[in-house]
């Protein structure tokens, strides 16, 4: 079981045109830090950039940020 209090994974943010951050959301602390995840954050990368735009992570716990370091997408995802 989680904790309902726990802070977020990280906060996924949207880089749109002419620099506007927009938060797209959260991803909870309940999810599986596995790379299944980074997965899913290169699929939405992909997606987003077929517009010109990018995303970041924002404030990602150690874990994630270890994982993602580890793959090699520190600077893809904007860490």
């Amino acid at each position: 079981m989680t904790d309902a209090h726990a802070p977020p994974r990280a906060v996924v943010i949207l880089v749109a045109g002419g620099g506007r951050e927009i938060v797209l959301g959260a991803i909870d602390h309940g999810a599986h830090c596995d790379l299944a995840l980074i997965d899913d954050l290169l699929r939405l990368r992909m997606a987003v950039a077929r517009r010109g735009w990018s995303i970041r992570l924002a404030c990602p716990d150690q874990d994630l940020r270890e994982l993602v370091e580890l793959v090699g997408l520190g600077e893809c995802l904007g860490l």
